[in-house]
């Protein structure tokens, strides 16, 4: 895919959204929108193929580990920022052919679950002392 051919899920999240600004700060294969639904506040998210990943699997708009985190990024920062105030609707547009991971994702995701395994158990050995 490229910027000439989009992905259906680009499509769709442009349709859905009427062509909405794509918010900054996600990776290229996410594509985040702040528009309406019926008159009301909505995030639109969507997976679309980055064909410069690191990950090949996500070359072609599969969901990997990068994609998953920025997934998980656009909907707590919708929730936070919603804390206050009226809830918006979170409108997924899934169109991917696989959720797999590949080898280099499945490696980095185990090393970052490895690496994040001490704090909670820090927390419980602090605690304990007192």
């Amino acid at each position: 895919m490229n910027e000439q051919t989009p992905s259906r899920g680009a499509i769709w999240l442009a349709a859905l959204t009427d062509n909405a600004d794509v918010l900054r700060g996600y990776p290229p294969s996410v594509r985040v929108a702040d528009a309406t639904l019926a008159g009301q506040p909505a995030r639109y998210i969507a997976v679309v193929p980055d064909a410069e990943s690191s990950y090949p699997r996500a070359r072609t708009g599969e969901t990997g580990l990068i994609e998953g985190w920025a997934l998980a990024q656009a909907v707590h920062e919708a929730i936070a920022a919603d804390s206050a105030g009226a809830k918006r609707a979170i409108v997924a547009v899934i169109d991917v052919s696989s959720q797999a991971y590949g080898r280099r994702e499945e490696a980095f995701g185990i090393h970052q679950a490895l690496a994040g395994a001490p704090a909670p158990m820090r927390r419980r050995a602090s605690t304990a002392i007192r």
